[in-house]
């Protein structure tokens, strides 16, 4: 690579890393090109070069983080055997995802509620819809074998996302109302994924006689 094009691409580089930081503390709305080209140390008129719109940039940095957590709602288990244990393997995934990636999540609920038309075309062109389909079609077999109780994809997302996201989303909350400092509070998060667990299991799974 030579030295024109290496710098093309550690500009690009600081660029999206400028963008990722302005839009997850300010949103859309209140991010700003100039502030992005001071993050990432170069003219606004730069900046326009690699990107003309803010939107356009906005939806680059929506790939970058949320895109990567989507992409990975296939997981591969070929490994595994049993739907008990894929489903026990998912849930640790996402719910380490969730964990380590709180200011993506809280960069994408925050645009749910200020630019719902983006963040939906957004989620449109990922894989979700067929997941779903999936998923579904793998409850159904599981509840005719007797195995887990009826439920749909659906409920069962939103379960485990509601579940999942309010202690990380309403951590402000969850500190006063249970009295803990901000260490109690990273501990109960780390502990929560092995009760969270539990609790799920107990609710879906029928015990074998």
């Amino acid at each position: 690579m030579d030295t024109e094009k290496k710098d093309e691409v550690l500009a690009e580089e600081r660029i999206l890393t400028a963008a990722i930081e302005e839009f997850t503390q300010k949103g859309f709305a209140g991010a700003r090109m100039q502030a992005i080209a001071d993050r990432a140390n170069i003219s606004k008129s730069a900046l326009h070069y690699y990107y003309r719109h803010k939107e356009r940039l906005f939806k680059l940095v929506l790939d970058k983080t949320a895109g990567r957590t989507l992409n990975k709602i296939h997981l591969d288990m070929s490994g595994l055997e049993g739907f008990q244990e894929k489903f026990e393997y998912g849930f640790r995934f996402y719910y380490q995802t969730i964990y380590k990636n709180i200011k993506v999540v809280n960069f994408v609920f925050m645009e749910l509620k200020r630019n719902p038309a983006m963040i939906s075309d957004f989620l449109q062109e990922s894989d979700i819809p067929d997941w779903i389909k999936s998923l579904n079609l793998e409850l159904e077999k599981e509840y005719q074998a007797g195995r887990i109780h009826q439920i749909s994809a659906q409920q069962l997302i939103l379960n485990i996302v509601s579940l999942c996201l309010f202690p990380h989303l309403g951590g402000g909350i969850v500190t006063q109302v249970l009295d803990i400092d901000s260490d109690g509070y990273k501990q109960m998060l780390k502990e929560r994924e092995e009760s969270l667990f539990q609790f799920i299991k107990a609710a879906l799974f029928i015990e074998e006689k």
